[in-house]
């Protein structure tokens, strides 16, 4: 598992670092937890969380969404230039 110390270092990195990033935690969520079978490997840190399961679900397809957008507004943005040569 990773501690809470890990988690603050790399939010820490990143932000010195000036990424854009998001941390997500879905508390008691274990390792596996959008596995429906990671109960069944017999070990005490797999487990199936539905709903951090649906959550992270949701939260993937909303960045793939806003990513998606940025996407289209630059294709729109580069559409709109002048063709290299034409001045």
């Amino acid at each position: 598992m990773v501690t809470a110390d890990q988690v603050e270092a790399f939010r820490k990195e990143m932000t010195d670092a000036g990424a854009k990033f998001e941390i997500i935690t879905y508390p008691g969520a274990k390792h596996g937890f959008t596995n429906p079978d990671a109960g069944k490997a017999g070990m005490d840190a797999l487990a199936y969380n539905a709903d951090a399961d649906k959550k992270s679900w949701a939260a993937m397809l909303a960045t793939f969404k806003q990513g998606s957008r940025r996407i289209w507004r630059l294709r729109a943005r580069s559409r709109r230039r002048a063709p290299l040569g034409s001045s």
